[in-house]
């Protein structure tokens, strides 16, 4: 008896370890299916360099990895928070699309790394030919703008194949359902194929939101489905509040007593 609630103790914390493994591993099949619906573009304010991520927040080890080491402080340790800001977002009606765009930057990056001109090695010095290639977010915002045309024509040219196949696929099926209709002396109707045709992304579907709507500029066209808005709160990573002032604004301090809850909240002088 005296074993007895060490087993039920035992099972208990079993099934909540069970518990937590089934919600984890929804938790990753729901975010397997959306894995791509999102794509985020960060820049720094003071060297323009540009990271991507497929999620909000951004992996310090992934972006990392993507700035390639130019010269001395070309490559921080770690991403500080206060050095980074969102220049767009963008959204997909498919995760495949958002896959590919991701995968065409970053091909584009490292044509920009390593293609330039090579006035740069005999005209700039190793200070100024380093800046030079850091700064990216005009070339990032060029590359989207093509990313998301490549991607749109394959997923076109995807889905048109995907069309043809399954039309000779319903073809020769109503064929042989014919025949074995016809050697049975039975009648075959055969219901017509209906499939969409034309584009499968239409316009609207890919929205581009940026938190400068000058910055679209830097691209010379864009394709006709995509819009364009202005990054809501919602889209933006927390930024702290703006202090004023010490000569405009004092620090007061209230005390509500039923709650013994301390307020701070600034007011003007008079």
């Amino acid at each position: 008896m005296a074993g007895a609630p060490t087993k039920m103790a035992g099972a208990s914390v079993n099934a909540l370890r069970a518990l937590k493994q089934q919600a984890k591993a929804e938790r990753i099949a729901v975010a397997a299916e959306t894995h791509g619906n999102e794509l985020y573009v960060y820049h720094h304010i003071q060297t323009k360099q540009v990271v991507y991520s497929l999620t909000k927040n951004l992996n310090n080890n992934d972006s990392i990895k993507q700035l390639p080491f130019i010269g001395k402080k070309s490559v921080p340790r770690a991403l500080r928070k206060d050095h980074w800001a969102p220049l767009a977002s963008v959204s997909f009606p498919k995760p495949s699309l958002g896959l590919t765009t991701y995968q065409l930057l970053r091909e584009f990056r490292r044509l920009h790394e390593t293609c330039y001109d090579k006035s740069l090695v005999t005209e700039k010095t190793r200070k100024e030919r380093k800046w030079m290639i850091m700064d990216q977010k005009a070339n990032s915002v060029a590359d989207l703008a093509a990313s998301l045309r490549i991607a749109i024509e394959t997923e076109n040219k995807k889905a048109e194949e995907e069309r043809r196949l399954h039309k000779i696929k319903y073809e020769k099926t109503i064929a042989r359902l014919a025949a074995k209709a016809e050697a049975e002396g039975t009648t075959f109707v055969a219901r017509p194929l209906e499939l969409e045709e034309g584009e499968v992304v239409h316009e609207g579907d890919i929205t581009v939101r940026w938190r400068n709507m000058n910055d679209k500029e830097h691209a010379e066209e864009w394709p006709h489905v995509v819009s364009h808005a202005e990054q809501g709160r919602a889209d933006r990573p927390y930024v702290a509040p703006r202090v004023r002032p010490a000569e405009e604004a004092e620090l007061v301090i209230e005390v509500s007593e039923p709650e013994t809850e301390v307020i701070y909240r600034a007011v003007d002088k008079p």
